[in-house]
């Protein structure tokens, strides 16, 4: 809510005046990664990182989000709250997310039934959609890894005159990020899809995959748009 009070800095360091009146989530989960949330026809999975457990996948009903499913650890903390029938995913940045399970689900099958021209296939198949200047990846079942493992995305424009400043030196422009900072990620219908737009400068070459930070290259492809 805007305006409204969550405790400082987060959730459960509550050091205002008692009249502030601290709002309570319904849930919260922990990460040492941030959380990651996406809604299917039949709930909302959540996918985080639990202290001594490892990767751990969580599924709640809609409507049943209930201060018993609280958990506390690691120090970063998610909030995840239902109002009307919408999902609000708060994560460790401030950020706020917004789901409507209904409609988040039918995006979703109609991205799934026209990705886009393949590209290329490992770990993910990896498709361009043009019409939606997209770059889709496609895998069957949920996102695995999916918390831990960070993607990424490496563009060469057709025209070199076309990179930020920052990129040039290097050639190639640096968009590499989470799953779960993009809106169509989840399982439907047994497979899981991750769409990341694309700029609109021309793009020659491509270079892709995923790695744990830390440990290491998943894998990866390359490929050209050739535009």
């Amino acid at each position: 809510v805007q305006g409204g009070f969550y405790g400082y800095p987060r959730y459960g360091t509550n050091v205002a005046p008692p009249e502030a009146g601290v709002i309570e989530p319904e849930a919260v989960i922990p990460g040492i990664s941030s959380t990651a949330v996406y809604a299917n026809r039949d709930g909302v999975y959540l996918s985080y990182l639990l202290p001594g457990a490892g990767a751990v996948i969580d599924r709640f009903d809609y409507g049943t989000f209930t201060p018993e499913r609280v958990f506390q650890g690691g120090g970063l903390i998610t909030a995840l709250l239902e109002r009307e029938g919408l999902l609000y995913a708060v994560s460790i940045n401030g950020k706020v997310l917004a789901i409507d399970p209904r409609q988040r689900t039918e995006t979703l099958r109609q991205r799934l039934r026209r990705p886009g021209r393949l590209m290329a296939r490992s770990n993910y198949s990896v498709y361009f959609d043009a019409a939606a200047r997209a770059l889709n990846y496609v895998q069957d079942g949920i996102c695995q890894p999916y918390t831990a493992a960070k993607f990424f995305l490496h563009l060469t424009p057709a025209n070199p005159a076309d990179l930020p400043p920052e990129s040039r030196e290097r050639g190639f422009e640096n968009r590499d990020f989470f799953s779960y900072e993009h809106t169509f990620a989840g399982p439907v219908d047994e497979q899981c899809l991750v769409s990341v737009p694309l700029p609109d400068y021309p793009i020659d070459h491509i270079h892709t995959g995923q790695f744990i930070p830390g440990e290491g290259q998943l894998w990866a492809v390359e490929f050209s748009l050739g535009e």
